[in-house]
């Protein structure tokens, strides 16, 4: 992480270089830190033309939540989701994030497409059951 940390803070750095080093931001609860990065790596992507932009946009969600901004988290897991439709993890942070809202049948809706493109996918399954329930009471 210094040494990443340090080579940014000299020269301009990769998409890869600046999603990583937030990455580990995020891991360490930094939030601020995390979401500047996340858009350093968005702007770097562009002018690259790198065209995977999906996992920035999913980690940038995934920092918004854990802040309990939801609808700013939502946003960027949609823009995840425009790149990359069956992005599972983005579609799993969506659900998340729209049951933190109380949009009950939306977040279903969204673990079902989840389990349409991975029916294995144990987080889908469990709170997919869980909603069920709940939107049909």
């Amino acid at each position: 992480m210094s040494r990443l940390r340090k080579k940014l803070s000299k020269e301009k750095g990769t998409a890869q270089e600046y999603y990583e080093l937030a990455s580990i931001y995020s891991e360490k609860k930094v939030f601020s830190q995390a979401i500047g990065l996340f858009q350093k790596a968005l702007k770097a992507a562009q002018e690259e033309g790198e065209e995977n932009t999906a996992p920035i946009y999913n980690g940038l969600g995934y920092t918004y939540f854990a802040q309990e901004q939801y609808d700013l988290a939502i946003r960027q897991y949609k823009e995840a989701l425009k790149l990359k439709p069956e992005y599972v993890t983005a579609l799993n942070n969506l659900a998340h994030a729209y049951e933190k809202k109380n949009l009950n049948a939306q977040a279903l809706e969204v673990y079902e497409q989840a389990l349409k493109i991975d029916a294995n996918n144990a987080t889908a399954k469990r709170r997919a059951q869980s909603l069920r329930r709940l939107v049909s009471a």
